[in-house]
């Protein structure tokens, strides 16, 4: 590659750092595939956001359970113990359960066409945002930073 050519590699990843110098919203990672969960934490890492991973969304539950601070989810739709079910529990807590805190990105492979109306409501309910693999990368730090800026502005309205 000559000096005029770049790739995503090589461009530069805008901080997750807010202006204010405050410490960013950790993400996250659920998904089975290590190839994907590490592409996705080395990207998240590079651009500041402290990162998590979770193999099963039982691990995700977990992890989400017991934390203090809201995180960005990034989910992936097909996880092998069910995704729709971690999804169900989230939607059945009213909004000032502890998992409303966080905020869900969805990756699937799948098109919307593909999913039946129920999972797409449960989707719409639950979700941010939903991401359609393979993603580029600029996307997906568009979509974290838009999720993390809203639970940011929620947890300081009170919301």
């Amino acid at each position: 590659m000559n000096a005029s050519e770049t790739s995503d590699a090589m461009l530069p990843v805008p901080s997750a750092r807010s202006s204010s110098g405050s410490t960013p919203v950790p993400i996250l990672v659920a998904d089975d595939d290590d190839a994907i969960r590490e592409a996705l934490r080395l990207v998240l890492e590079d651009a500041g956001y402290p990162v998590v991973e979770a193999t099963m969304a039982t691990d995700a539950l977990a992890h989400l359970q017991a934390a203090t601070r809201s995180h960005v989810v990034l989910l992936d739709w097909m996880l092998p113990d069910i995704t729709a079910s971690l999804l169900q529990t989230i939607e059945q807590e009213t909004t000032s359960g502890s998992l409303r805190q966080h905020g869900i990105v969805l990756l699937t492979a799948a098109h919307p066409s593909r999913l039946s109306d129920e999972e797409r409501r449960l989707i719409a309910a639950t979700c941010l945002g939903t991401l359609t693999k393979p993603f580029d990368i600029g996307v997906l730090l568009d979509a974290v930073k838009r999720a993390a800026t809203r639970l940011s502005a929620a947890s300081y309205t009170g919301a």
